[in-house]
C-alpha cells in the first residue's frame, strides 16, 4: 500500500488542529517553543495544546481507517490490534508535531512531505527490527 494517500488525508490533522485550536485553543495552554529537548524544531507560537491533541487523534484515526486491514508491505501492521494501534499513534503524533512545527514553510506543503517521511522512516525501522 502507497503512503502517498495517507498524507494527504493527513492534511485533515491540519484543518483540525485549526479549527478546535481556534474555539478551544484559549482554554488550554499553548506548547512550548520548541519541541522538548529538541531547540532546533521550533513550534509555532500561536499553536496550543487543543490544536494539537485534535490534530493528534483526527491522525491517529485516519490511520486506523488507511490501514485497518494490514498490509503486504509493512510488517508491523500484521501484528494485528497492537501493531495498528502503535503505528495509528506514531502517525497521529507525528502528524501533530510536523503540523505544529514552524520552520518558514506552509504547513501545507510541509505536512505531507514531512509526515510521510516519518511515515516510511517507523515502517522501514519496523520491518527492519520484525526481521522483514
Amino acid at each position: 500500500m502507497s503512503i502517498s494517500p495517507l498524507t494527504h488525508s493527513l492534511s485533515w490533522s491540519d484543518t483540525t488542529a485549526s479549527t478546535i485550536g481556534r474555539l478551544w485553543g484559549r482554554y488550554t495552554p499553548p506548547l512550548p517553543p520548541h519541541f522538548p529537548g529538541l531547540k532546533f524544531l521550533p513550534f509555532a507560537p500561536r499553536k496550543s495544546l487543543a490544536g494539537f491533541l485534535a490534530a493528534t487523534v483526527t491522525g491517529s484515526l485516519i490511520s486506523i481507517g488507511f490501514w485497518h486491514r494490514g498490509s503486504d508491505l509493512w510488517q508491523i501492521l500484521n501484528l494485528g490490534v497492537f501493531g495498528q494501534a502503535l503505528t495509528a499513534i506514531v502517525v497521529g503524533l507525528g502528524g501533530a508535531v510536523v503540523e505544529a512545527l514552524d520552520i518558514g514553510l506552509d504547513d501545507n506543503l510541509t505536512l505531507p512531505i514531512l509526515s510521510g517521511a516519518l511515515i516510511w522512516a517507523w515502517f522501514s525501522f519496523t520491518n527492519l527490527v520484525l526481521g522483514h
